[in-house]
């Protein structure tokens, strides 16, 4: 079989609104598994669901689903769009399940759908002229590669498009964005340390108005239990949060897989899952008598737990521990098939990579650590990024790994790196232990540059942060880090 015959679905897009936006949908998908013939891939159905008609004035925002569950990259693609009328381009931005594009901008060509992943590209459209009125407006994305023996299309409608609607007042003042600047929050768990926040990429916005939207699912780790944030109700107000687990948990660590939500605590021997999106937890108990777990990762289906008693893989519904890698193990990353390990050492500690996403007895070490890296704190993996995975090591800032191990990649950064975090342009985020703030990096490395200083109540330098995270897709783009003094800080992506 050809890769392109196992691709069940492989183009949706999503016009989703708030308040006067267009909702529309696109599903397309691919019959099989088949043979491969002259036919190949075969569209099977195609379907736009307009909400209403399209007043001018109006913001359409597309959000295309590219889905790769093979275990092989899909590689050169190329995509792009067409709409009709011609309507205002506002903006494009790639999700991380995709490489090779440039931010802003469509048609795409050479580009990388990753293995086992869900990429999302979301296009923003505004309706504007009277001389589009009475037009219906027809969107196609187009998808080819290589590999697959046809395009893929889909296609949605709308419209006809109406002059601009009139309501009374005649003039709104559109509400501000309050996450324009820095916004601290209340305290998840009343000081206690935030070691994690997760932020769902590609889930919805919610919030009092558009203006003030926020990604609906963001979730804390703290050292007295995981709290989710739960949406502010009036304009201007801010959002609050909500205890979702005994608070006599430590959490350390919360993903997302195609599994479900898992999350790691430093006081718990066990794992924690979620079926309903972090509203409840259940344990997963680790074998080895583990007592803590501090970091997780997903790979597909397989799950590895970073524990103080050894490596545990989750397969098939079973946890096992890793025959290789054993001792304590402090952190994991996988993407793709390609995953990493640190196991802790008395003098040094040593990284461990798997090119078959982590399964038992897949490990090989990756070199020595230079001399002046002793103690890796977190790892950041991005399956055909560059660099593909970054390492913040204790008192020694950030490196990446190239062909003879790891490189300096911060420049004159001193400090522990305890989170990293990439936006869709593959900028680099470092929460860093006080007196180094938040700092941001080109995907060159190099000096940092301090985002603390900008406006609004920010992040101050003598916090410890121990988290940072985001997501960089338009419409609520959001940036949040978390401090060891227990606070929580919100900006746009600046």
């Amino acid at each position: 079989m050809t890769p392109s015959t196992q691709i069940r679905t492989l183009l949706a897009a999503l016009l989703a609104s708030a308040a006067s936006l267009l909702a529309v949908v696109l599903i397309a998908s691919v019959g099989g598994p088949q043979r491969a013939s002259a036919a190949g891939v075969r569209t099977m159905n195609v379907v736009g669901t307009p909400s209403g008609a399209v007043a001018i004035g109006q913001q359409i925002v597309y959000t295309l689903t590219i889905s790769n569950p093979l275990a092989t990259a899909l590689a050169d693609v190329s995509l792009s769009q067409q709409i009709t009328p011609t309507l205002t381009l506002r903006g494009v931005s790639f999700g991380s399940g995709i490489t090779g594009c440039s931010q802003g901008s469509l048609p795409c060509s050479g580009a990388q759908v990753l293995t086992n992943t869900t990429a999302l590209i979301t296009v923003t459209y505004e309706v504007a002229g009277s001389n589009l009125v009475g037009q219906p407006i027809t969107y196609t994305a187009t998808l080819s590669a290589p590999t697959l023996l046809q395009p893929l299309r889909a296609t949605a409608n709308a419209g006809p498009i109406e002059a601009q609607r009139l309501y009374l007042p005649q003039i709104t003042k559109p509400a501000p964005d309050i996450y324009a600047q820095w916004v601290k929050l209340a305290q998840p768990a009343g000081g206690a340390a935030v070691n994690y926040l997760y932020v769902a990429p590609g889930s919805t916005c919610a919030g009092p108005v558009f203006e003030q939207g926020l990604p609906e699912t963001i979730i804390a780790a703290t050292n007295s239990g995981i709290y989710a944030l739960r949406p502010a109700t009036t304009a201007g107000s801010l959002p609050s949060w909500e205890l979702r687990s005994s608070t006599t948990i430590s959490g350390s660590h919360i993903i997302n897989s195609d599994l479900g939500y898992f999350a790691s605590a430093f006081n718990m021997g066990s794992v924690l899952r979620s079926t309903d999106s972090g509203a409840t937890w259940s344990p997963e108990a680790l074998p080895n008598s583990n007592q803590r777990v501090y970091w997780l990762a997903a790979s597909g289906q397989r799950i590895l737990a970073a524990g103080n008693r050894g490596l545990f893989i989750r397969e098939g519904g079973a946890w096992v521990a890793d025959p290789q890698v054993t001792g304590v193990i402090f952190s994991v990353a996988a993407s793709g098939n390609t995953a990493y390990a640190v196991q802790v050492g008395s003098s040094k500690d040593t990284l461990w990579r798997s090119l078959a996403g982590g399964a038992a007895g897949s490990w090989a070490q990756v070199g020595q650590l230079p001399g002046s890296v002793n103690f890796i704190q977190t790892l950041d993996v991005r399956g055909g990024g560059s660099p593909e995975l970054l390492v913040g090591v204790v008192t020694g800032g950030i490196y990446q790994l190239g062909p003879s191990g790891l490189l300096p990649f911060s420049q004159g950064l001193s400090l522990t790196a305890y989170g990293l975090w990439r936006d869709s342009q593959g900028r680099i985020y470092a929460a860093l232990r006080e007196s180094g703030g938040l700092q941001r990096f080109t995907s060159v490395g190099g000096a940092g540059e301090v985002l603390n200083t900008l406006a609004g109540d920010a992040p101050p330098i003598a916090q410890r942060l121990y988290t940072v995270s985001g997501r960089a897709d338009s419409p609520c783009n959001i940036l949040a880090t978390g401090s060891r003094e227990g606070n929580v800080w919100l900006r746009r992506i600046p």
